[in-house]
């Protein structure tokens, strides 16, 4: 299992049980509140704080729009990556950029050449290689300089965004979310409107 494979698939399936998680976290944070209320006022005042602060899941999901990660795996694979290569300045930056475009570039092969494809047993291998590329996309994104949509990148994102809108919408629409709002240079002037158009 790959690292963007992981991370993507955790973000995938954590998604439905972030709203209770959050809710969880809320309620752990106002029964402090309550016990800290408690400790310094009358339990009066306490059980009125009690009534006032019940947490619905509305709540949680309206704050979770504004403070959660959209996929958090992915987002701490990135910043380790991040800080790994800001730490090793000995180490050129190309070594892990050409392993990360590498990557993504071995996965677009084996989704879009017949020959290769067909070698797939089933649905999960070509969601597995759809992930993989996707997760080191992001990742050299979020490393590289310029990031992966300049015309200098070693990715051909134009190849990789055809691969992945080939496939059922249903399959892809995560994936291609991922690269519209996880990315850091899809925005940057030096992204070609044609990608731009693409991602849209």
């Amino acid at each position: 299992m790959g690292p963007g494979d992981f991370c993507l698939r955790h973000c995938h399936h954590i998604q439905p049980l972030r709203s209770s998680y959050v809710s969880d976290l809320l309620e752990a944070v106002l029964q402090k509140a309550r016990l800290t209320a408690y400790a310094t006022q009358d339990s009066h005042v306490t059980d009125k704080l009690e009534a006032e602060n019940e947490v619905n899941n509305e709540m949680p999901n309206r704050m979770s729009l504004f403070y959660a990660e959209a996929t958090p795996m992915l987002k701490t694979l990135s910043n380790a990556t991040t800080k790994f290569v800001s730490e090793n300045k000995t180490l050129p930056i190309e070594d892990t950029t050409d392993c990360l475009s590498t990557m993504a570039c071995v996965c677009r092969v084996m989704l879009e050449t017949p020959e290769y494809r067909c070698r797939f047993t089933n649905t999960d291998t070509m969601l597995f290689c759809m992930r993989v590329m996707v997760g080191v996309i992001i990742l050299y994104d979020h490393v590289h300089p310029v990031g992966a949509f300049a015309k200098t990148s070693k990715i051909d994102m134009k190849g990789c965004i055809k691969v992945l809108k080939e496939q059922p919408s249903n399959s892809v629409e995560g994936l291609l979310n991922a690269l519209r709002y996880t990315t850091r240079h899809l925005n940057d002037d030096s992204t070609s409107k044609q990608i731009r158009a693409l991602l849209q």
